[in-house]
């Protein structure tokens, strides 16, 4: 069994967190303490998102009209490597959600203390999360075996809109942040900016590798 998406995710998880100290702890001042959740789990959810739209581009990448075995693998595991992580993302978060870490997210003095735009996003992401969670339980061989391949494919489909959910998510949690090149620590762009960028560009591939193998008639 091939190690390939084992090292992509390690080498990604390494060079996410390299960026996240470089930007919050070193040119932001974020103090190191904070370093177990508060940055881990911003690399943690920026690999997540390029491990799921990895395993979505395997065509695009390799070029292949019929996906190989090992390729298939490959994406597979990336699919379900990125969905452990979008879990482990989601658990960080829901200990962090306080006004101490997240002063923009909650309004004072008013209950519930989320804002409008807060809960827009929190319902974004843990729909998001729960598209992906389908997915990922359609693809247990248990699961899968009692599933024709069409019907399969027609599951898989779906994290294309928990990928399109996610992109909400991140835009309305970070748009503020994505205005004023000035303010960012260190000249370095948000992470939540480039997650939306990486899953833009997912779809754009996507939509470009169909519209030129499946020209209109």
């Amino acid at each position: 069994m091939t190690r390939t998406p084992y090292r992509i995710t390690g080498g990604l998880l390494l060079l996410t967190t390299v960026y996240a100290v470089l930007r919050y702890h070193i040119f932001k001042g974020v103090e190191w303490s904070h370093f177990p959740l508060y940055t881990l789990n911003k690399s943690i959810s920026w690999t997540a998102v390029m491990l799921l739209c990895g395993a979505l581009l395997a065509r695009p990448f390799t070029g292949q009209h019929v996906v190989s075995e090992s390729t298939r693998h490959i994406r597979k595991s990336l699919a379900f490597n990125g969905f452990a992580l979008t879990v482990l993302h989601l658990i960080i978060s829901i200990i962090l959600l306080k006004p101490a870490y997240y002063p923009q997210f909650f309004e004072a003095g008013n209950y519930p203390p989320f804002s409008a735009s807060s809960e827009w996003m929190l319902l974004s992401g843990l729909l998001g999360f729960f598209l992906l969670a389908l997915v990922a339980l359609t693809s247990l061989p248990s699961i899968q075996d009692r599933l024709t391949t069409a019907q399969w494919k027609q599951w898989q489909r779906l994290s294309l809109w928990g990928l399109l959910l996610t992109l909400i998510h991140v835009t309305i949690m970070g748009l503020s942040g994505w205005i004023g090149i000035a303010h960012w620590p260190g000249k370095l762009p948000p992470i939540s900016l480039i997650s939306a960028f990486t899953i833009s560009g997912m779809f754009f591939l996507r939509f470009w590798w169909n519209r030129k193998n499946c020209p209109e008639k």
